[in-house]
């Protein structure tokens, strides 16, 4: 064998599941991405269509071979309309791990949504 499982973050990625960009599928590869309105070169950028999303919404980083998700909000202090894993919303500024299949919703109900 190689080592690599199925789970590996090798090959994570989130899939849009709504908005404009439905399908997209983008690999997780980067230590550090952002999410949102404007999230620069190492980011998933989220339509404009998503006014609850912030322009940097959430930040996923890589620790080891698990992946965390973060509401950060473009100022640094968390977002406004929040960030929901599988309907339940987190806690701004703090780390979660992600887990294969979550769903997870930038702002309120009907905000930009992925499943990771």
């Amino acid at each position: 064998t190689n080592g690599h499982n199925s789970h590996s973050y090798s090959d994570a990625y989130l899939k849009d599941l709504n908005g404009p960009s439905v399908g997209r599928q983008t690999a997780l590869v980067e230590d550090e991405i952002r999410i949102g309105r404007q999230p620069g070169p190492d980011g998933v950028k989220v339509e404009n269509d998503f006014l609850d999303c912030s322009r940097v919404h959430v930040k996923i980083t890589r620790q080891g071979d698990r992946l965390f998700i973060k509401d950060i909000g473009t100022s640094g202090d968390g977002t406004l309309f929040g960030t929901a894993i599988n309907g339940t919303t987190i806690k701004p500024l703090i780390e979660h791990p992600l887990v294969n299949n979550v769903v997870i919703r930038l702002g309120r109900i009907g905000g930009k949504q992925f499943r990771f």
